[in-house]
């Protein structure tokens, strides 16, 4: 694959993501200004809440079709592919039902432990999670079968149009259980249709091969990733959830406005990993060298557009702030913050996805999972002194991780 190729590639997924920012911005902002300070807390903390439990109910299977199926494909072995779907829907189906039960179990025990404590919306955030799962899931299987645009779209697009108009075009009184059941009923109707899609385009191509099952090494291959996937995004999400509960419902609106603004940053990185990561595993395999060609070529990538986004952040970030209320434009100090921090994700690149899609996934997890801890181990002893400024600070921990797999990668993986 041709650097040029790439870049093509991951020109579309660029758009496709900047237009998923615009639309994000514009849905967050009409929410914050449709809602009050609390109820948006709330819904910052019901969304986060989901955005997690959404990444166990996925399994990992995910990641699973994502490597396995350009594997396979590449190898010319369809029946392994189809297998690996197959094996795939079945596992996701139970750990995601699986999931949405325990969580309601777990949100009404908690609602009998603290009576005290307004729960409604939990209900509702629990509720989100299997479309999201489902989300999260059907698109990387359009992904990994060579479709960006059908993979993107339904969910980044359509679906953030779709949720401001529950305030602009019914006129309905915001809470945030009325916006969490909202934005579960249109995800799920839309993943519907996109599965429908992904069925007759994608996965029933050579249906009249009958499928070949390896489950023991696959369970062994989705135990990992699934790890990986949820460790991934824990720490930003429960950090929502942590700055609510010890701090303010207010305080959560807050934090959780200034992490989605300035993750705009990485969409250029985004964009790009999103094509590279369906090819690593044939351009290692074949091209080694290439591979970490491309991958200094996006350190320096991303190290330049780190940079610049801090530097607009310095500059325009109460600006930009200040569109969401008054009650949000003292968070640019934070937003500088949280901007240097992700400037790490944003230097090392692939990493992730070069060690989950070349055989090293029990690395890739087991760095996480150690970097997860220690900020899990700082955050219980900074719980008394816990702030805004202290959540920023811990959430830098779980990036080093990347740093670590790179020195690893090479060492190990390109040597």
């Amino acid at each position: 694959m041709a650097l040029s190729e790439l870049l093509k590639k991951g020109s579309v997924a660029l758009m496709i993501k900047v237009a998923t920012a615009g639309l994000s911005y514009i849905m967050f902002v009409l929410l914050a200004r449709w809602m009050t300070p609390v109820e948006y807390g709330k819904f910052a903390m019901g969304f986060s809440l989901a955005t997690f439990l959404a990444m166990v109910g996925t399994g990992g299977q995910h990641n699973f079709v994502l490597r396995y199926i350009p594997q396979y494909d590449g190898q010319n072995k369809l029946a392994l592919m189809h297998g690996a779907v197959a094996y795939s829907k079945h596992l996701f189906v139970k750990i995601s039902f699986g999931t949405l039960c325990l969580s309601l179990v777990g949100v009404y025990l908690y609602s009998l432990f603290k009576p005290s404590a307004q729960v409604d919306y939990l209900y509702y955030a629990v509720l989100l999670l299997l479309p999201m799962a489902g989300a999260e899931y059907v698109s990387h299987i359009m992904r990994a079968r060579g479709s960006v645009v059908g993979a993107l779209v339904p969910r980044d697009i359509l679906w953030r149009v779709l949720i401001p108009t529950l305030g602009g075009g019914f006129g309905i009184a915001l809470t945030a259980p009325v916006v969490l059941l909202y934005a579960a009923g249109s995800l799920l109707l839309i993943v519907a249709v996109q599965y429908i899609f992904s069925e007759r385009a994608l996965l029933e191509k050579d249906s009249y091969i009958t499928p070949e099952i390896d489950k023991e090494d696959w369970w062994a291959t989705s135990k990992g990733l699934w790890t990986s996937s949820v460790v991934g995004v824990a720490s930003q999400n429960i950090s929502v959830i942590l700055v609510g509960y010890l701090l303010t419902p207010q305080d959560a609106g807050l934090f959780f406005i200034i992490y989605k603004v300035s993750a705009i940053m990485l969409l250029p990185q985004i964009a790009v990993n999103l094509y590279l990561s369906t090819k690593i595993s044939k351009i290692f395999f074949r091209e080694k060298e290439k591979l970490l060609k491309i991958c200094i070529l996006l350190t320096l990538y991303g190290f330049l557009n780190a940079l610049v986004f801090i530097g607009i952040f310095s500059l325009f970030g109460e600006q930009v702030l200040s569109m969401f209320g008054k009650s949000y434009h003292n968070g640019h100090y934070f937003l500088v913050m949280i901007a240097v921090i992700h400037s790490i994700n944003c230097v090392c690149g692939p990493i992730n996805y070069i060690t989950l899609m070349t055989g090293y996934e029990k690395t890739e997890y087991s760095y996480n999972i150690l970097f997860f801890l220690l900020w899990l181990i700082t955050v219980y002893y900074t719980r008394n002194i816990f702030t805004i400024e202290v959540a920023i600070y811990t959430l830098s921990i779980p990036y080093f991780s990347k740093v670590a797999l790179w020195i690893f990668a090479l060492k190990r993986i390109f040597s």
